[in-house]
């Protein structure tokens, strides 16, 4: 037999199986990488979304369901919704000589919502709004818009009968150059309010200051003086028994407005509930663009 007869037949290496074996080999080498940066991937999306489930939590659920409980009293007219401030009145006829604007008294109205919104985080606010939670965050949007119609026509109202008040007193209202008599029709308007929604008042009352009297028991604002009127008696009789019969013509429509707010009350326990409830949830269950896979 001849040389080359001889290397014919001596086994050839098989180089397909030892390829196959390899490709193999990298191949489950490769998948196995693969799998555990995926794994890593589903574990940190699933600890951000946990993250992000508690920070909606704290920053917003949290915050408005401690608005409801803290003023839940307010909501159902527990403590006054209007009440007489200080501040300054803009006038518009004003002589080139003169301020535009002078220190009295003014109506104001309770309605922390807008600043309890403002207070929130405004990327989580948008996140609860538009991903996690339309409906329970439409129906907070709903409950502030009824609450702010709400006080806006408490305030108009209890304007009007301020205005009642000025008319039938027939004495200057109580702001410089304070000439007497005078009276703060509005501070009289918010005891009229206070007692026909049932809130903690005084009986008026008059006082004698030497050459005027002066009508005392109306709510006042601190640093203020807590009189209503400086006339003479028989001024603020009269007065007194005007206020009277302004007290009795407002009753239907006070009983109108507590109505209102009743409801408003309801409303405002039944989203305080819907608040605890997603707040004891464990889960976030829809994904949003603030927490991402890739």
């Amino acid at each position: 037999m001849n040389k080359n007869a001889e290397s014919d037949l001596t086994p050839q290496p098989n180089y397909t199986e030892w390829l196959i074996r390899a490709l193999a080999f990298i191949g489950g080498a490769g998948s196995t990488v693969v799998g555990s940066w995926v794994s890593s991937k589903i574990r940190l999306f699933h600890d951000d979304q946990k993250s992000h489930h508690q920070e909606l939590k704290q920053k917003v659920l949290l915050p408005l369901r401690d608005l409801l409980v803290q003023h839940e009293a307010l909501f159902k007219h527990q403590t006054p919704v209007i009440s007489e401030k200080w501040g300054h009145l803009r006038t518009r006829d004003a002589r080139p000589d003169q301020d535009d604007s002078v220190h009295g008294a003014l109506l104001e109205s309770g309605n922390p919502w807008p600043a309890a919104f403002s207070a929130l985080d405004r990327a989580l606010l948008e996140d609860a709004r538009c991903v996690h939670y339309k409906s329970l965050m439409a129906e907070i949007s709903a409950l502030a818009s009824s609450w702010k119609a709400h006080t806006e026509t408490c305030l108009t109202w209890v304007s009007q009968i301020g205005t009642e008040v000025l008319d039938v007193s027939k004495m200057n209202p109580y702001q410089p150059p304070y000439n007497p008599p005078y009276v703060n029709h509005l501070r009289l308007a918010v005891w009229v309010y206070q007692r026909l929604f049932h809130l903690p008042t005084n009986t008026l009352h008059q006082s004698n200051q030497g050459q005027y009297w002066s009508i005392e028991g109306a709510p006042t604002v601190p640093a203020q003086i807590g009189v209503s009127t400086m006339a003479k008696e028989e001024q603020n009789t009269a007065l007194i028994e005007s206020i009277d019969r302004i007290t009795a013509a407002n009753r239907e429509r006070a009983a109108t407005l507590q109505g209102e707010s009743k409801a408003i009350a309801n409303h405002a326990d039944n989203l305080r509930s819907k608040l605890e409830y997603e707040m004891a949830k464990k889960k976030l269950r829809k994904h949003c663009h603030l927490v991402k896979f890739f």
